[in-house]
């Protein structure tokens, strides 16, 4: 990722994601990157406690 370390954030992937990365989420702004279900089900937990949640994909998918 270009720029990676202007970001400032914190980077975890989907199967890194626990209950302790979770808070870490609590009332800040989310993206998550992706749309396979991986990236749908941490939208929705990331949801629960963030301020908001954006997804970030290269191409929209059909969602079963």
């Amino acid at each position: 990722m270009q720029n990676r370390d202007a970001f400032g954030g914190k980077e975890i992937i989907a199967k890194q994601l626990t209950t302790a990365n979770l808070s870490a989420a609590k009332d800040k702004r989310v993206i998550v990157i992706g749309s396979a279900k991986s990236a749908l089900d941490v939208a929705g937990a990331a949801g629960e406690v963030a301020e908001s949640v954006t997804m970030v994909c290269r191409q929209v998918g059909r969602i079963d």
